[in-house]
């Protein structure tokens, strides 16, 4: 695995324009209201209203304790229903002193006549910190090399101030580090992980970890013959680039170069043939933007009408998110029979990683982030509906990455050993293991316990029986869940924040009581401060 990003990587996206370091939170160019890159300028009325009220908002409600923190808006994203479009969320980061602090951001959701209906807020902790670190960069470093057993790269420490995780806010540095780290569950396979560690800039502790990966027509190796995608000609000669969805190309990983071909019929039969896991990449991209856009009406990955790249041939048993450049991409390898593993919901899984890394507070903590990545692949194999890659919810079932079936079960997760059904305190270290509750909530929200389309029976843990509200109204409150997202997201903020979400799009309280049904179905109750409706 390459980090902040492969010299390959990056000359090529220098030479489209588009290399910049993004890390997640990085430090903000000014504490002012500013619009962000990519906010409309002269934005419509309604979002003017909405931005108006919301920026009211996030100075009235006392969310800033002194006057040394500040607020700088992000963006606002448009969400509700993919035709009306008529909630807005608002999302915040905070500084202190000048310094970003990580745990400090807020989302604020509007109604298009400008009426709060919720505020989202990582912390509301005072901060008094001094902001001169005791321990030096290179200190900071050597410690943030010790969370790893292997390391194969660092990058610039930068001082922040770390609310999320502490009993009270302390002056750290964050270090980004790429290598095997020692703490479990961070990738699919065997790859190394990507990390940004923050120690403690008084006492050289390491004092939290987030992580940054997650982990024309042609024939793929999944989703078979006759499939289309967009590609680009130039010289005589076609490119696996696709013109209406900007930064979409497919790459060989050996070679760092876009496919080409000469007729623009692509792939074969060969499951080791990496043009046609090219074919499979490109084919379900297309269909997730857009499902994104169809759907909920967003505009690309990142909500401004870009995409990210893929690469295929990873000589690995393994598949990942890779955020350490902007605007980030996928990479896939291969299963236990050096087949490329680009399914659709492999697929989808990884750019749903990405979905995640480009809303509020990038990705999702608290050992919900392959859950996230989980449900998109679901809901994209749902919209493509290919007889091929038939809607399901299990996860790698085509590919057999291990040679032990799927690797996940949604609706029943302890099919695979080890995966609880029902969310505890105790859940698994691993971020895979621990994705069983909230897959299992997404299930029986979305089909219910005895769905009558085929898909199975699903237990529930307090044994209810549940209806379902279909697929695409459930991706649509967890989306609107997702725009909500605050620094270190848990499972109890996610039920906060799809509550919120049912509540925003149904004032009937239908869904909301159907959200909060699926959630105690699998044992998670209710929340200080969660919303009534």
């Amino acid at each position: 695995m390459r980090i902040f990003p492969s010299h390959r990587r990056a000359a090529r996206l220098a030479a489209a324009g588009g290399l910049t370091v993004a890390l997640v939170g990085a430090s903000l160019a000014n504490t002012s209201f500013a619009a962000a890159p990519g906010e409309q300028s002269t934005p419509p009325d309604a979002t003017a209203t909405a931005v108006a009220a919301a920026d009211k908002a996030v100075n009235a409600l006392g969310l800033r304790k002194s006057s040394a923190e500040k607020f700088a808006r992000l963006g606002v994203v448009e969400g509700g229903d993919a035709t009306t479009q008529d909630v807005f969320y608002v999302n915040y980061d905070k500084t202190y002193q000048g310094l970003p602090v990580v745990g400090g951001d807020a989302v604020v959701s509007t109604d298009a006549a400008g009426n709060v209906l919720s505020t989202m807020v990582a912390s509301k902790v005072p901060i008094a910190v001094s902001i001169t670190p005791k321990l030096t960069a290179a200190r900071a470093t050597t410690a943030a090399r010790g969370s790893f057993t292997s390391v194969a790269a660092t990058g610039k420490p930068e001082l922040v101030v770390l609310v999320v995780d502490q009993p009270e806010p302390i002056l750290a540095w964050r270090v980004p580090v790429s290598g095997k780290a020692k703490h479990a569950g961070h990738d699919h396979g065997t790859g190394d992980t990507q990390e940004l560690v923050y120690v403690d800039a008084a006492t050289g502790r390491v004092a939290y970890n987030s992580e940054m990966t997650a982990s024309g027509t042609g024939t793929g190796i999944w989703n078979r013959t006759g499939l289309s995608f967009g590609t680009t000609l130039s010289g005589g000669t076609y490119r696996m680039t696709d013109p209406a969805r900007p930064g979409l190309s497919c790459i060989d990983y050996s070679t760092n170069a876009v496919m080409t071909d000469a007729d623009d019929v692509w792939g074969s039969a060969s499951r080791t043939d990496k043009v046609s896991g090219c074919v499979d990449v490109m084919y379900v991209a297309k269909g997730e933007w857009d499902l994104l856009k169809n759907w909920y009406g967003r505009n690309g990955l990142n909500g401004s009408g870009s995409w990210a790249d893929a690469e295929v041939g990873l000589p690995d048993i393994n598949a990942f998110w890779n955020h350490s450049a902007n605007p980030g991409g996928v990479t896939f390898g291969y299963n236990n029979q050096n087949q490329w593993i680009t399914a659709t919901d492999v697929v989808a899984h990884e750019y749903g990683h990405g979905l995640d890394a480009q809303t509020p507070s990038g990705i999702s903590g608290g050992r919900t982030q392959e859950a996230v990545a989980d449900i998109w692949g679901a809901i994209t194999e749902a919209y493509l509906n290919n007889p091929n890659d038939k809607p399901d919810y299990t996860v790698g079932e085509q590919v057999n990455l291990v040679g032990q079936g799927p690797i996940r079960h949604m609706y029943k997760p302890n099919n695979v050993s080890g995966h609880p059904n029902c969310w505890s305190t105790s859940l698994p270290t691993s971020v895979h293991a621990a994705a069983g509750p909230m897959n299992h909530w997404f299930y029986l929200l979305a089909e219910g316990t005895n769905p009558t389309n085929g898909q199975p029976v699903s237990p529930t843990c307090n044994s209810t029986t549940l209806t379902g509200i279909g697929i695409q109204e459930a991706g649509r409150i967890f989306y609107n869940a997702m725009l909500m997202k605050t620094s270190g997201m848990t499972y109890g903020k996610y039920r906060i924040t799809t509550l919120q979400a049912a509540k925003n799009l149904d004032a009937t309280c239908a869904k909301f009581n159907k959200v909060k049904a699926a959630w105690a179905a699998v044992s998670l109750g209710a929340q200080p401060g969660e919303p009534t409706c």
